[in-house]
């Protein structure tokens, strides 16, 4: 839509400039440049927002990042007592995307779209690290024991067994 008006505004601009009188030309030069100057941003052609950012925007990419790492580490403790626990991951994806109003497909585009730039995705991988560490730190203020898959049990982690 916004190609066409565009394309439409060109053509005037050129009607314009055929006509030769020195006042009506710079009123209507200046009518167009204010008018494409409060055009143009509406359309999103001047708006600071990448190509990625106009799918999911980075705050809310981060968030569902975040919920995703948590998602598939919840997955993964528990599928090594419950087999089963992959079979739904269907269903704990379209719960998740249901939380953000997205649907898979937008999120995968724009995956796609932010992967395709190192820094971006970089940035958006450092911060989901920054919010997975922050939940970390306010869980073990809580005392919330944290199960870590990646680290062995040491002996003061272990029951004390009772000696007869």
């Amino acid at each position: 839509m916004c190609n066409s008006f565009i394309y439409q505004i060109i053509n005037r601009f050129q009607v314009f400039r055929n006509n030769k009188t020195l006042f009506g030309t710079v009123k209507k030069i200046s009518l167009f440049i204010l008018f494409i100057f409060f055009l143009l941003p509406s359309c999103g052609v001047f708006s600071g927002k990448g190509e990625c950012e106009r799918i999911i925007e980075k705050d809310k990419m981060i968030e569902i990042m975040t919920d995703i790492y948590l998602l598939e580490s919840y997955v993964q403790v528990e599928s090594r007592t419950n087999t089963s626990m992959r079979d739904s991951m269907d269903y704990f994806y379209a719960g998740l995307f249901e939380k953000y109003d997205v649907s898979k497909e937008t999120f995968d585009k724009a995956f796609e779209c932010y992967s395709l730039d190192g820094e971006k995705i970089t940035y958006l991988q450092e911060e989901v690290l920054n919010n997975l560490s922050i939940m970390e730190s306010e869980a073990i203020e809580e005392g919330i024991p944290i199960d870590r898959p990646d680290q062995e049990d040491t002996p003061l982690d272990k029951p004390s067994q009772e000696v007869e």
